[in-house]
């Protein structure tokens, strides 16, 4: 509660004006007390916006959202990769066009593949040119 904390913050300066001067700001500026409970306030205030903006509520208007079959929705789906392995075949790519493809298929960036794999930019564009080429050549444009 704001009133609550203005109160604890008040209760320190018991017997003193609250027009005296409490101290300085960060820019050098002198603030009385009464400028300093209102920046406790105002600081408790911020903080509790800040979760409101965070917080997402759900919508439960839209049940063709859930699943179907709630017995199973917990369990984990077996995703079939052949189609992918069969791609991946079909182009034929070297050991370093292969590393380079699967570095990006687990989500690195170019930066976190560099330091992987020790080499540089240059060399992961020209292979990923070189990736797309092939694929191209084998399956059309995408």
């Amino acid at each position: 509660d704001y009133a609550q904390t203005a109160i604890c913050f008040l209760c320190q300066f018991m017997g003193r004006s609250v027009y005296e001067i409490y101290g300085k700001d960060s820019k050098g500026i002198e603030i009385t007390i009464k400028s300093a409970c209102f920046r406790e306030v105002d600081g408790q205030i911020r903080k509790c916006r800040r979760r409101a903006t965070k917080v997402d509520s759900i919508d439960f208007t839209d049940y063709k959202a859930l699943p179907v079959d709630p017995v199973n929705c917990f369990e984990k789906e077996q995703t079939d990769y052949d189609k992918a392995d069969e791609i991946l075949k079909a182009l034929h790519l070297n050991e370093l066009q292969a590393a380079i493809l699967n570095c990006y298929l687990r989500g690195m960036i170019q930066s976190e593949v560099m330091a992987e794999l020790n080499i540089g930019r240059g060399c992961i564009n020209y292979r990923k040119a070189q990736i797309r080429k092939k694929y191209i050549a084998c399956f059309g444009s995408y």
